[in-house]
């Protein structure tokens, strides 16, 4: 192994450590911010601000720098994905863990896998881009379930607000002061954008790019109907709540009922890959005597093609839409 590669790894050691090293101070952090008494991140940042322009720009992400802002134009799809995430950083420090990820993925095939110079560098590039790509998809759609949850007690709180004779915009103040990340969040970033000059439907959009929701679109046409022709809101509102608990409901019940076939799907599914990779462990020589075999290969083939197909089956006979 050249000197060169050799110093590579170690910087790329050096680069994954100081990465998780600094991924375990932002989680003891984030930790330590969840045990005050503000019930939301907005809440919390406004504590310690107080200047609510300031920490609207923060949660908008808009500080930052200009090469930060071309690359957020060039990709609007990956700037919008990084906002529905709920983090805060910037598209350059998105490409720059990137490249940190390509650099620890390196060293882990060079030190642990025998692959060339430039199988390694291809496989590190892939990985480096997939996997925080693929992080921040399970970022947004972890947190796009947990609005939707949200959304019926929140749609409730306004429907008392609008009771007592509150308008619209306190409705949706008391939502953002009363309800916990992300819902608390992003209807105080609506206020705000209203507070600091919006227009009301525009402010409503901006919270639609930011969670796409069909639920959320509802209660905004419901919201935008009612200020523009009248009507009773809460009523609207409190009839929306309960369609959408009935269907977390139909949702719950439907798992529960298809629970033993989600099971045995996956149970049938990957027994034999895990029997295969067991024997092949405790005895390497298992499929020796049949390997050279000119029906190995078409048969192998023949039983991954069976199986797959037994799989989605079986996925497409519990697994319903509701």
């Amino acid at each position: 192994m050249s000197d060169t590669v050799l110093y590579l790894i170690y910087a790329g050691i050096f680069i994954g450590v100081l990465l998780a090293v600094e991924g375990l101070f932002y989680f003891a952090r984030s930790m330590t911010d969840g045990h005050e008494r503000q019930v939301n991140r907005r809440m919390r940042m406004l504590s310690k601000s107080r200047d609510g322009r300031l920490t609207l720009q923060r949660l908008r992400r808009e500080e930052q720098g200009d090469f930060s802002k071309r690359l957020a134009s060039i990709l609007p799809s990956l700037e919008n994905l990084i906002a529905s995430s709920g983090l805060m950083i910037t598209t350059t420090r998105l490409f720059v863990m990137m490249g940190i990820t390509a650099c620890a993925v390196f060293a882990a095939l060079r030190l642990f896998v025998i692959l060339s110079v430039g199988g390694s560098l291809l496989l590190a590039i892939l990985a480096g881009f997939a996997l925080p790509y693929l992080y921040l998809v399970y970022l947004r759609e972890q947190r796009l379930k947990k609005f939707v949850t949200q959304l019926p007690d929140a749609m409730e709180l306004m429907v008392r607000s609008l009771s007592a004779g509150h308008p619209v915009p306190v409705a949706i103040e008391m939502v953002a002061k009363e309800m916990p990340d992300p819902i608390g969040t992003e209807f105080g970033m609506a206020i705000d954008e209203m507070t600091y000059g919006l227009e009301f439907e525009t402010a409503l959009e901006n919270m639609l790019v930011r969670i796409p929701n069909l639920d959320l679109r509802m209660l905004v046409i419901a919201i935008n109907i009612q200020r523009s022709t009248g009507g009773n809101l809460s009523e609207i509102l409190s009839n929306l709540s309960s369609v959408i608990r009935g269907r977390f409901t139909m949702v719950a019940k439907v798992k529960a009922a298809s629970a033993e076939g989600r099971m045995s799907g996956i149970f049938v599914g990957s027994l034999p890959a895990v029997l295969g990779v067991v024997v092949h462990t405790l005895n390497p020589n298992y499929f020796g005597a049949i390997w050279d075999d000119p029906w190995f290969l078409p048969m192998m083939a023949l039983m991954v093609g069976l199986l797959a197909t037994g799989a989605v089956t079986i996925w497409r006979l519990v697994n319903f839409k509701v």
